[in-house]
């Protein structure tokens, strides 16, 4: 599964020099780019050139890093991938303007290349994060919190882009708004599978993640639901937990790992499904795609499975 992806860098300019270098400092670091990697298979599978996928994947990357500058300062996160957040080297308000310049490159980028369609899309998909992170925020302070709702959360939060890293290589492919569809639904499934494996390492002692970090913010994520409802005598002592640095637990572990197969079995229901998606894809097109391209995508799918840290 690879090339290299590609960069995110800005060139420097003279007249916002501080801006740029701002920016590079942060974008050195640049996480697993889980969304180009989506971005360039799902490109191998319908053929386009590199020089198309690499718009698309940088587009990607800047809405998620400026989605998640935005996060630091909203959560006064002092660290990002086990370095300094831009609002704690910088400020706030740095910060904050920080992301929105890398808002405005997205649409530059995007309407120089005549990428009008996807442009729209990823406007509506900037919508659903927004959406998402304001229902999120409303669920810290909620006195019950339904599977729906962690569901929702993660389909805007996580999903929302995903589906358009897939649906954008359809649309530059100029592919049946079908063919579209089924991979905006293709993204939106695994990236709610994504989350909710995501909320098993959220108690893992290997992830490399602080221990119950959702439930000391405030959020009940999906594997803390599935605790309480195998569990119910566990619902008010996790609900007093919120919002606290706390260091005692009151489950064991027999029964976080029962919670924890039950969240893991609903990700790989999603991520069976989306490989319905993929066979509808192929048998649409049975000449045109690229068929290692798809088993590359099967591939990926098998790892966030399996996805431990």
């Amino acid at each position: 599964m690879g090339r290299s992806l590609a960069t995110i860098q800005l060139q420097d300019r003279t007249d916002n020099y501080i801006v740029h270098q701002l920016l590079n400092q942060y974008l050195e670091n640049p996480g697993k780019q889980f969304r180009p990697m989506l971005i360039q298979l799902f490109g191998k599978v319908f053929d386009l050139k590199q020089e198309q996928m690499d718009l698309l994947s940088r587009a990607a990357e800047m809405i998620h890093t400026a989605s998640l500058i935005h996060d630091d300062v909203v959560d006064n996160a002092q660290q990002r991938r086990g370095k300094p957040t831009l609002n704690t080297n910088w400020s706030n308000a740095q910060a904050v303007l920080a992301g929105d310049f890398l808002l405005a490159r997205v649409i530059v980028e995007m309407t120089d290349k005549k990428q009008f369609e996807n442009l729209k899309q990823l406007a509506q998909t900037l919508e659903d994060i927004v959406e998402g992170e304001f229902f999120q925020d409303n669920l810290k302070k909620a006195s019950e919190v339904s599977e729906e709702q962690i569901l929702q959360v993660g389909e805007k939060k996580t999903g929302s882009l995903l589906a358009w890293c897939c649906s954008s290589t359809a649309v530059m492919a100029q592919l049946d708004s079908e063919t579209v569809q089924d991979c905006r639904s293709f993204g939106i499934k695994l990236g709610i599978a994504f989350q909710l494996i995501d909320d098993t390492l959220d108690f893992s002692d290997v992830s490399g993640k602080d221990y119950a970090k959702d439930l000391k913010e405030g959020l009940i994520n999906h594997t803390t639901l599935q605790l309480i409802k195998l569990y119910p005598e566990l619902y008010y002592p996790i609900y007093q937990l919120r919002h606290r640095d706390f260091q005692e637990v009151p489950w064991n572990e027999t029964q976080l790992e029962a919670a924890k197969t039950k969240t893991r079995k609903q990700a790989e229901v999603l991520l069976n499904e989306a490989e319905e998606l993929l066979g509808r894809i192929a048998i649409r097109h049975p000449k045109s795609l690229n068929h290692e391209g798809l088993g590359d995508l099967r591939e990926l799918m098998t790892l966030i499975k399996e996805r431990e840290k």
